[in-house]
């Protein structure tokens, strides 16, 4: 038994000719006092061993971006104590549904899954029990079904990512309460009805960012009250791309006097882009593209006998022209976005 302290070396990578490396002996699942194992970003394969239950005051597991496969083991909920549970990004291959003993893990803050295998339905979990959850990542597997009613009643909950499903149906009237979210992102799934997920979101006073890439299908963007003081007060990016939208551009989005980032590409919008919130001009033809019956001076095409309305100089919003990247190291909620997309807007969110 040794008495190791602190991270191994890097420069143990440049030893290029090592052919044995002893570090025993450890037997890792009979260290009950553990609180943290981060062993992220390796060549880790096979199961997560069962044994780690045994860890009863773990605190973080991080195992992302190794070769593990495999399903969750189905006790893992006897780690009570378990705060942070990682196991995503790009390289894992886990499997099998949620192990209904998750929910034991009451003080889960943070739950990352994404980039895996995992099926079934979200429901199976039981959102009510995880009333510390903050983050939750399901992105990039296969679960299918609802989008539950019983997310909503993690009240904690700042950062939602659901996107590279097979969810359908609606956005829960419900989410309509989650004051702390922040962001929410829910692309690339087969939902349907803009209009109420867009009159729910509205009330998540703090949401800052709402990726809906590629979810509605030949719908209309709603027209939205925007005199009224709560409509997206804080949002600063939002995506609707991709998803064949009919109908003019609602003058409620070009009032989010806080938008920095939209993408309204490849739907079928027609008439003139409204102009009379200013930052409307700062976006640039790519968050248009692809809406041939569009027209407006931000992307070279002209409305004909159409008026665009200008905006007068005091109302003037200085949106910036900043790229995605730049946006998404705003600090928002738990900054929980940041660093996840490269290239367009919405391409991956």
């Amino acid at each position: 038994m040794n008495t190791f302290i602190g991270p191994i070396s890097p420069s143990l990578a440049q030893c290029s000719s090592l052919q044995v490396f002893r570090a025993g002996s450890n037997d890792l699942y009979t260290l009950t006092k553990l609180q943290e194992i981060s062993l992220h970003n390796n060549q880790l394969s096979g199961a997560i061993n069962k044994a780690i239950v045994n860890l009863s005051n773990l605190i973080i597991l991080e195992l992302h971006a190794n070769q593990l496969s495999g399903e969750i083991p189905q006790n893992i909920g006897l780690l009570s104590k378990l705060e942070q549970l990682q196991l995503q990004l790009h390289s894992n291959n886990l499997n099998g549904t949620f192990p209904p003993s998750l929910t034991k893990c009451t003080n889960l803050t943070t739950l990352f899954l994404r980039n895996n295998f995992f099926n079934g339905e979200i429901s199976t979990l039981n959102f009510p029990k995880l009333q510390h959850l903050q983050a939750l990542d399901l992105s990039n597997n296969t679960f299918s079904g609802n989008i539950p009613n019983t997310l909503c009643l993690s009240k904690s909950l700042r950062a939602i990512r659901l996107s590279y499903n097979q969810l359908i149906s609606e956005v829960p009237p419900c989410m309509a309460s989650l004051n702390s979210l922040t962001q929410i992102s829910l692309s690339y799934n087969h939902l349907s009805n803009v209009v109420g997920a867009l009159n729910t979101l509205k009330h998540c006073q703090n949401l800052g960012v709402l990726f809906l890439t590629r979810c509605f299908y030949d719908e209309r963007i709603p027209n939205i009250d925007s005199d009224n003081l709560h409509t997206f007060k804080n949002l600063q990016i939002l995506t609707l791309a991709g998803c064949k939208l009919k109908g003019q551009i609602p003058t409620w989005i070009s009032k989010l006097k806080k938008l920095k980032v939209l993408n309204l590409s490849f739907n079928k919008l027609s008439g003139p882009i409204p102009a009379w919130g200013g930052q409307f001009e700062t976006f640039g033809i790519g968050a248009f593209e692809g809406n041939t019956k569009l027209c407006g001076e931000v992307i070279h095409r002209s409305c004909g006998a159409v008026v665009i309305n200008r905006p007068k100089p005091e109302e003037e919003i200085d949106g910036g022209s900043k790229s995605l990247w730049y946006y998404m190291q705003f600090p928002l909620g738990l900054g929980y976005f940041v660093g996840l997309v490269g290239g367009t807007v919405g391409n991956r969110l």
